[in-house]
């Protein structure tokens, strides 16, 4: 009901249940015109491998041995981006995912907009926290600012965030001309 007012040019969702209903929610808010609508795995929350679904541990000494604490039922909270449970996913790794998810879902219709000169395009991202934080952090190291200092970790679930994109002239025909010279 909040976003009834909003029209989305798309709706880009995780496959998962809990993103894809909310994605339905925005899809059904829509009116007649309704947005284009698809579902991705790249959007989805971090993959925690045998971790998941299973009772964390954040205050646990963690043993020297990550198998050790597992065998005991102790899944330690992993403090450093490259660590990972077995059969799971890195930060770094949900990291290079967010940024594909953002060249493959966010980017062309940045591109579209700023070759048609539209501007106030909305397109709904519904995906899971830890992801989010993932893409907003990719989508700052892309800015001509390079505004990274700012944490964005600890989203709450079941929260929307809302990004603006803005593309300077420059930046316009750079991304124009990489892409003729692509092609």
């Amino acid at each position: 009901e909040f976003f009834a007012d909003t029209h989305f040019t798309a709706i880009h969702t995780s496959d998962l249940k809990r993103a894809f209903t909310t994605a339905q929610a925005l899809y059904d808010g829509q009116g007649d015109l309704k947005p284009t609508v698809d579902s991705s795995e790249l959007l989805r929350e971090q993959n925690f491998g045998v971790a998941e679904g299973k009772p964390w541990s954040y205050n646990a000494i963690q043993s020297k041995n990550l198998e050790e604490d597992m065998a005991k039922g102790v899944y330690p909270t992993l403090h450093n981006n490259h660590e990972k449970f077995p059969q799971g996913e890195s930060v770094n790794e949900l990291a290079e995912r967010a940024k594909r998810a953002i060249s493959a879902f966010v980017l062309p219709h940045v591109r579209q907009a700023a070759k048609e000169g539209k501007t106030g395009i909305h397109v709904a991202v519904v995906s899971h926290g830890l992801c989010i934080t993932q893409m907003i952090s990719e989508l700052l190291k892309m800015s001509a600012t390079r505004d990274q200092a700012r944490d964005h970790r600890g989203l709450r679930n079941t929260a929307w965030t809302r990004v603006v994109v803005d593309i300077e002239v420059r930046a316009l025909e750079k991304m124009i001309v990489h892409q003729k010279a692509i092609q």
